[in-house]
């Protein structure tokens, strides 16, 4: 692992442990059926690596303790959300009925699960306890939407909508939505708060900057362009996430020929970049065999 003079090594490995799992599934033709299983693998050391038991299961949010995990598994015959105890290995449903389930997120305490269903060509966004309980519809005929991530303070949902993608704020409490970052031309990808809610990273794929990583304030109304912050500039990255301080801000990229895992220093005020990227940890040598 590379340090800088600002960030050892010794921080990094215990944000780490606290917010890195790598949480993924492979599908796989099986018989001429789609098969999945859900893998998880602490990237900072500690728990040891740990699957769903099926092998219909996709979308998995892991809360930010790691105690908890949601998943979409159509094991049962139709798509439901599951919840699995980390320490127990327990599964269970918590939704029961035909509706075909899309993405899941498990709000960052791990007491909420937001996720899509579809009635027909209908889009709704959901929300249940995640101990089970009534479902409750926080948009119903939602349109071309879907869902992308929770706040930090669990208070209100990313997602995004229409082609160019544009990212949303959707408010759990009022329902009230608003647009938080939009482009002309620009897909909008795996957009994610900082920890204070004041700025949104995201990925941008396009011919002009490459597959680049940017910073964004947030307001009331969607930053321009001129605005926003480049954070990293290999034309190879991706998939940003925030340490829990919101000094770092953590990126998978292709800089080295594998997808690893890598690290940009961050003034705390502004954001903007300070000093050279640090490599964190090479996903291609801690994935499950």
């Amino acid at each position: 692992m590379e340090t800088s003079a600002d960030v050892s090594a010794e921080t990094i490995r215990t944000q780490l442990e606290r917010i890195l799992y790598l949480a993924y599934f492979i599908l796989k033709p099986s018989s001429g059926l789609q098969e999945s299983r859900i893998h998880i693998v602490p990237l900072g050391g500690g728990r040891r690596a740990n699957s769903s038991r099926s092998l219909a299961d996709v979308y998995p949010s892991l809360s930010e303790d790691g105690q908890k995990l949601a998943f979409n598994s159509t094991r049962s015959g139709h798509s439901n959300v599951w919840i699995k105890d980390m320490n127990t290995g327990k599964e269970s449903a918590i939704t029961d009925d035909a509706l075909r389930k899309d993405r899941v997120l498990l709000s960052p305490d791990g007491s909420k699960v937001a996720f899509v269903a579809y009635d027909g060509d209908k889009v709704s966004f959901c929300m249940v306890a995640s101990s089970g309980g009534p479902i409750r519809k926080l948009c119903e005929d939602c349109g071309n939407q879907n869902l992308l991530n929770w706040s930090p303070s669990g208070t209100e949902l990313l997602y995004y909508s229409g082609w160019p993608i544009r990212i949303g704020l959707l408010n759990i409490v009022s329902g009230e939505r608003r647009t938080v970052l939009e482009h002309p031309t620009y897909e909008l990808h795996r957009d994610t708060l900082s920890p204070d809610e004041r700025w949104i990273a995201f990925h941008v794929p396009s011919a002009k900057t490459g597959h680049s990583v940017f910073i964004a304030p947030l307001g009331q109304q969607p930053a321009p362009e001129g605005d926003w912050i480049r954070v990293t500039r290999s034309g190879m990255d991706s998939w940003p996430f925030w340490s829990p301080d919101g000094r770092l801000l953590y990126f998978l990229s292709h800089r080295d020929g594998s997808r690893c895992v890598w690290a940009q220093p961050l003034d705390h005020a502004t954001k903007q970049p300070v000093g050279l990227p640090i490599s964190v940890l090479h996903i291609h040598s801690a994935a499950p065999s």
